[in-house]
């Protein structure tokens, strides 16, 4: 599968009506955790614009598994305040994300530039990418890539039918043994990544057009 046909799922399957409430919600959640800290479930119930005592039936019905603390607090939905393989630094703060085109895609959804690490999956290089909303900065190596995979229309948990998959490589070289197995994935160079995350961040709504309140 190559870089335009992939995009195209993605793309489609982000337009879909279902996805609305699912893009608005993580939307606005991401913006709140960008801040570095836990949503209380009374404050992620106002953010969200529905009933506290709703909170924990609506979040079920998304397609993805929000991360909690021992308090039930919110500290992961994409972006999130516990350690994955990908560190996404901005404004000084360190956070991480579920998935590498997440690192792409949050410097546009929040109006800054990001400086995102995270190691090769084949070779253990790590791998580093300055992003703006405008596009990427640097990266070392330059050559690195991104894996993407089609999204499955169905799941009920995005980070493991789809973000873990998404992964950067040191170089197409290094992403041809992974690739070789996933006869539906794709592998982009960062600048065709950075175009589907530009694509796929506008379903997300504007830079700052939620801050802390209802979309």
């Amino acid at each position: 599968m190559n870089a335009t046909e992939i995009a195209g799922q993605l793309e489609s399957h982000a337009a879909q009506p279902e996805q609305a409430e699912f893009t608005r919600s993580v939307g606005a959640l991401v913006r709140r955790l960008a801040e570095g800290l836990p949503i209380a479930p009374s404050e992620a119930a106002t953010l969200l614009g529905w009933r506290e005592s709703d909170l924990d039936a609506r979040l079920a019905l998304l397609p993805l598994r929000v991360e909690r603390d021992d308090k039930g607090c919110i500290v992961g939905a994409g972006l999130t305040l516990r350690p994955t393989r990908h560190q996404f630094v901005i404004d000084g703060k360190r956070l991480y994300t579920w998935c590498a085109l997440d690192g792409l895609i949050f410097p546009i959804l929040l109006g800054r530039t990001a400086y995102v690490t995270s190691p090769c999956v084949s070779t253990g290089r790590m791998v580093s990418v300055t992003v703006s909303p405008e596009g990427i900065l640097a990266a070392d190596p330059p050559e690195a890539v991104l894996s993407v995979v089609p999204p499955e229309r169905n799941s009920t948990d995005i980070r493991e039918s789809f973000c873990v998959h998404v992964n950067f490589f040191a170089s197409t070289e290094a992403a041809r043994t992974w690739s070789a197995e996933r006869k539906d994935a794709a592998v982009l160079s960062l600048q065709e990544a950075f175009g589907l995350a530009n694509n796929m961040a506008q379903s997300f709504g504007k830079p700052g057009s939620c801050g802390q309140q209802t979309c």
